[in-house]
């Protein structure tokens, strides 16, 4: 180890005598550490005084600025650093601590301050590294330590004292005075292993950590008198915990003793035997001493190894405990499906420099600890397929996973009814594309394809990406656990899980008019837990108490969709949601905070019929963004904002409009979707020429009770043409549709078309619960709106319009064909709070009153048959 004053960069904490006032910024007493209470009486006051000392080792005093040394050779010192820090004492002061400083020269000094001036006679004391549990102890009584985990080089496993001070003659205050040089010396021994081998096959491998078990304690805290100490013999010292010390770095094994690889363990003076284990790259090794060694302070005692030879045991396998990134790499190297046992890390694994090959398969369990995988770089998961349990892992942001196929994750490719707890990703996975994309992609933060699955408390906080910047692609399922849960054959559960990374997909277009090859399901989907959650006649997923955090950006941008070739025999879903995109699947108690954005782009200014893209249904949602009629939804809420840019034109077939929901955009469009006391809390803005159903709950259809859409969103919609409500958008499909209970909403509506002024007024229909109502494919009578446990429904916003005449305080626009439709009901109907406004084409701003409620309540209708709207203007409180 050839490194003059470089070995290691530790804590040297320094010396404060007791604090003191200057006429300059005044030093200001340490900070316990946590959890630790320093009386007042033991924070001395600000000093006036200054005295500067140089530093020196007295175990090497013909170097200038050493702080100890492990050779005598110089190249092999370890210098003072400024930022080091040194314990002292003088007179009656507490032990304190001040920074180690280099003045021009190079030579290192501490200064140290004092409320009153040191005279004559008055003594000294320093030590090395501080401890701050020493603050409160007098300077005989000090703890210091040799640590059991070391790093080899280091100097700040070393204790050092320094050899008493007595100070001579008296100094002026308000002066940095030179007093002397503090001698340091070194308490503790050095084992000096040289660790080489004459054979070959040896040769090359890296040694990453060597563990003395010395069979005596020869590490850990003890006392120590500061006043005993002398230039020829300092007080021994005598520790009383650690049997055994674990020193980490890197070093290569040498091919002879005169270029071995150099490991330094400091150890306490004293007599041991004991057993040295070496691990490398390939193997561990076991070496037991042949007899007692006399270690003495401030020395090198040399040992040199040869690997080849007959003293030494070479294991290459592991047990059921893995503690070496080897052994991880091993591990995974040789496991299969069949493997039904149980391992367990015992230690964070830092793998840089190995490749790993993925398990073929697993079944058993792997219990992490909650250590961390570190520096992995790799492009292949650590799974092919998993039908095991994983738990308690840590995948490290110093990870790195460029995905080395289509399918892909850093735990699990495949996999196939695997249990995950509290499993953490923190390491962000990229896919770049290099040409247009005829291949489904499927990416997630630990899983890229589960069945059958179980999580519980796991996590991603790694950025998923796909990036097809100046490309198309086909089908895409992106989610920051799971790419895509297919559950064709048995339920997929997730509760208590969270994403906290981005996920985000960059391309010119994509067509999601092609089915994956799991599931059933098509599109082009990404979401903070799962990008697509299919369903069958039997099975269907659950997510209890998800949540999508701030930092979980869920953002899909296409430059030019115009280049995606018009279908209009089917449908494709575009899906970009909190939670899940493509969501047919149960949801409780979740929760998403962070921006949700799409981008359906066009260049220049594109006709209507290159703008027809029914094969692209766009659907952006703060929960889902698709249910397919299979959607359950109870208790979740949207706090983040969605952001929608949007050209697309669907005239032909309202039935297949594209939608913003703030929890859902597109539940379904028969019988079987619902949202129950959800709650929408963020803002919804949509943007470009599109034709678009929003609303603050649903964007399209679905059955509603006791949900709550705040007066901090706020719904602002400028487009070509849709339907914008408070709570919905669009309604239409089977009667469940039309059902909506007891449900509130105070948010502010904008809505307006682009083209307004050159007449079209009607392209929208705007109200503060229902945009429009459109009956024309339900049978019978119809109730909406109604109330719930006595509650009605109730809108207490502002809804608004520049051009649009199709406005109103509770629905835009009713639709239909000799239908009879009701809203609210007579004996307890809906609500219209006096503080509502609307604003419309013709008319300013207008304050809601029991007088006008008649007039404003519903923009246009248009059905044939029969409407009734029961509503009312309660008093003010």
């Amino acid at each position: 180890m050839k490194q003059r004053y470089l070995y290691i960069t530790g804590l040297l904490l320094c010396v404060a005598l007791v604090a003191c006032t200057q006429k300059e910024e005044p030093i200001k007493p340490d900070l316990p550490e946590e959890g630790e209470v320093i009386p007042e009486e033991e924070v001395t006051p600000e000093g006036e005084y200054t005295y500067i000392f140089n530093l020196a080792s007295q175990d090497d005093a013909d170097s200038d600025g050493v702080k100890t040394t492990f050779e005598t050779d110089p190249a092999n010192h370890v210098a003072w650093k400024a930022g080091d820090a040194v314990g002292s004492y003088a007179s009656t002061s507490l032990n304190k601590s001040t920074d180690v400083t280099i003045d021009g020269s190079g030579i290192p000094h501490i200064t140290i301050r004092s409320s009153v001036a040191l005279v004559a006679g008055d003594m000294v004391y320093a030590y090395y590294p501080y401890n701050s549990r020493n603050n409160s102890k007098d300077a005989d009584a000090i703890t210091l330590e040799i640590p059991r985990n070391q790093v080899s080089g280091s100097a700040d496993a070393m204790p050092m004292v320094a050899l008493p001070f007595e100070l001579t003659g008296s100094f002026p205050s308000y002066q940095n005075v030179e007093v002397g040089t503090l001698q340091f010396m070194n308490l503790g021994s050095v084992i000096k292993l040289n660790i080489f081998s004459s054979d070959s096959a040896y040769q090359g491998e890296t040694i990453e950590n060597v563990t003395f078990q010395a069979g005596a304690a020869c590490a850990g805290t003890f006392t120590y008198d500061l006043t005993a100490v002398n230039e020829s013999s300092p007080a021994a010292i005598s520790v009383s915990e650690e049997t055994d010390v674990v020193v980490t770095g890197r070093a290569t094994v040498g091919s002879s003793k005169e270029n071995g690889g150099v490991f330094y363990i400091i150890v306490a003076p004293g007599t041991y035997g004991g057993t040295y284990k070496i691990r490398t790259n390939r193997a561990d090794y076991s070496y037991v001493s042949g007899s007692n060694r006399e270690y003495k302070r401030a020395t090198i005692k040399p040992l040199n190894i040869d690997l080849a030879s007959t003293n030494w045991t070479a294991v290459t396998g592991y047990d059921n405990s893995i503690d070496s990134p080897r052994e991880f790499a091993a591990f995974l190297a040789g496991t299969s499906s069949s493997d039904k046992g149980s391992y367990t890390i015992t230690a964070d694994l830092d793998m840089t420099g190995y490749t790993i090959t993925s398990a073929s398969g697993f079944g058993g369990t792997l219990d992490g600890g909650d250590y961390a995988i570190k520096n992995l770089t790799s492009s292949v998961p650590m799974f092919a397929t998993n039908a095991g349990t994983i738990q308690n892992l840590v995948i490290d942001a110093s990870c790195t996973f460029a995905a080395g196929s289509k399918e892909f994750a850093p735990l699990v490719k495949m996999d196939n009814g695997g249990t995950y707890t509290s499993v953490r990703n923190k390491a962000d996975v990229t896919l770049t594309a290099a040409a247009n994309e005829t291949e489904q992609v499927i990416l997630g933060g630990l899983v890229a394809v589960a069945k059958g699955a179980t999580f519980s408390n796991c996590s991603n906080g790694g950025g998923i990406k796909y990036d097809a910047t100046g490309y198309n692609h086909k089908q895409v399922a992106l989610g920051g656990l799971v790419g895509l849960i297919d559950n064709s054959t048995a339920n997929s559960t997730f509760s208590s899980c969270a994403n906290r990374g981005p996920v985000t997909l960059l391309a010119v277009y994509g067509d999601p008019n092609v089915s994956y090859t799991y599931g059933g399901a098509k599109g082009i989907n990404l979401a903070g837990i799962a990008g697509v959650s299919t369903y069958s006649d039997d099975y269907k997923a659950s997510f209890d108490q998800c949540n999508n955090e701030t930092t979980g950006t869920i953002h899909l941008k296409h430059t030019d969709i115009t280049g995606l070739a018009a279908d209009t025999g089917n449908t494709g879903p575009v899906c970009v949601a909190g939670i899940v995109g493509l969501g047919q699947a149960d949801f409780n108690k979740c929760r998403n905070y962070a921006l949700i954005k799409a981008e359906s782009l066009v260049t220049g200014d594109p006709s209507e019929s290159e703008m027809k893209k029914r094969n692209y249904l766009l659907a952006v949602g703060g929960i889902s963004g698709m249910g397919w009629d299979v959607l359950g939804m109870s208790s979740c809420t949207n706090s983040g904002n969605i952001e929608v840019e949007y050209y697309g034109l669907y005239d032909a077939d309202d039935k297949w409009r594209a939608a913003v929901g703030g929890i859902c955009a597109y539940p379904g469009y028969n019988t079987g979707s619902y949202a129950y006391y959800c709650k929408m809390e963020g803002d919804i803005t949509v943007t470009g020429r599109g034709t678009m159903a929003v609303g603050g709950i649903m964007g399209w259809s679905g059955l509603q009770i006791k949900n709550d859409v705040t007066s901090n969103c706020s719904i602002s919609v400028n487009g070509r043409k849709g339907d914008v409500g408070g709570l919905v958008g669009y309604v239409a499909g089977s009667a469940a549709n039309y059902t909506i209970k007891g449900c509130t909403s105070a948010a502010s509506i904008f809505a307006d078309s682009d083209w307004g002024s050159a007449g079209k007024d009607w392209y929208y229909a705007v109200g503060g619960l229902m945009g429009r109502w459109a009956g024309a494919t339900a049978e019978g009578s119809i109730a909406s709106l109604t109330s719930r446990d006595g509650e009605p429904c109730v809108f207490s916003g502002s809804v608004s319009s520049v051009y649009q005449v199709r406005v109103g305080v509770i629905v835009g626009r009713v639709y239909g064909d000799n239908k009879t439709t009701v809203f609210g009901e007579s004996d307890n109907p809906i609500q219209a709070l006096g503080t509502s406004t609307i604003t419309r084409k013709n008319l300013s701003t207008t304050t809601i009153t029991a007088g006008n409620i008649g007039t404003y309540k519903l923009g246009n209708n248009a059905n044939s048959g029969t409407t009734t709207m029961y509503v009312t203007v309660p008093p003010a409180e």
